[in-house]
């Protein structure tokens, strides 16, 4: 078995990625308890789930993408990854980091003596792991891989939620935001269909085959955003969705890097906002 090195552990990871998942995970604590409540005990786990999920979630991704990525050549740049020419060696490493990956976040969520947290954990990395692995690969299969996005989110969030509350009293604006992330993965699909669609890869935009109609699913899943109770920043988030959708559907040349780039900036600002809120 080929073990992976540093540099390719970090290329799986998304490295950019990661504050972000940190930011919104700590907005999930602020949101669910005093920041008072924020114990080293707490603060490792945040840190332990920003800086090993991300390669979880990328590193099987990337093996089963490798095929099509060698046609489409989309991963060259640090917000969507690097190719690493040699993945199908290191697909034993992959996997085996991963186990231990999810057995060192499961067994530090046991320290929290709360079932349905760990379970939580345990369908998290179920939905994110299947996203991209066969026989279930998600990813291709229409409609369900948008909703898996979407719920991959919630359960982010509902993680952190549960170690402080019913997991069934959630507030409802939290379900509308999740949902609003699936446009999110049907913009980025959309941007990516000429790709998929040499790959022979289904996704929701090649199975729907029309601009138009997904931009206007987008719209559809963002308009749950007027009826969240959303009274914080994240009230915003409707009006910039909306604004992106616009964007894709009329600016040929607005390419997923670009996406990438206004997403992070956009959901760095709302968390850091609202983080700063609660002090």
């Amino acid at each position: 078995m080929k073990l992976i090195n540093f540099k390719e552990f970090i290329f799986f990871s998304r490295p950019i990625l990661i504050p972000l998942l940190f930011l919104c995970l700590l907005v999930a604590f602020v949101f669910s308890t005093s920041i008072s409540n924020l114990s080293l005990l707490y603060f490792i786990y945040i840190i332990l789930i920003s800086l090993l999920l991300p390669f979880f979630i990328f590193a099987i991704n990337d093996y089963y993408d490798f095929d099509s990525d060698k046609i489409n050549k989309r991963k060259n740049n640090i917000l969507q990854g690097f190719t690493i020419h040699n993945v199908n060696d290191l697909k034993k490493s992959i996997l085996v980091y991963d186990l231990i990956i999810f057995l060192i976040i499961f067994l530090y969520s046991l320290l929290f003596n709360n079932l349905i947290h760990s379970l939580l954990v345990i369908l998290l990395f179920f939905i994110i792991f299947f996203y991209s692995s066969k026989p279930l690969r998600f990813k291709e299969i229409p409609f369900i891989d948008s909703i898996s996005n979407g719920l991959i989110v919630f359960l982010f969030f509902a993680i952190i939620y549960s170690l402080f509350n019913n997991i069934f009293s959630i507030p409802f604006g939290v379900i509308v935001v999740s949902i609003s992330i699936m446009s999110y993965h049907l913009i980025a699909a959309q941007l990516d269909v000429v790709a998929d669609k040499k790959a022979n890869h289904t996704t929701t935009a090649t199975f729907i085959n029309n601009k138009f109609f997904v931009c206007l699913i987008c719209i559809f899943f963002n308009i749950f955003l007027l009826f969240g109770g959303l009274s914080s920043i994240f009230r915003y988030l409707f009006y910039f969705n909306i604004l992106l959708i616009l964007f894709i559907y009329f600016f040929k040349n607005f390419n997923k890097q670009k996406v990438l780039i206004l997403f992070l900036c956009f959901w760095g600002l709302l968390t850091i906002i609202y983080i700063l809120g609660k002090f």
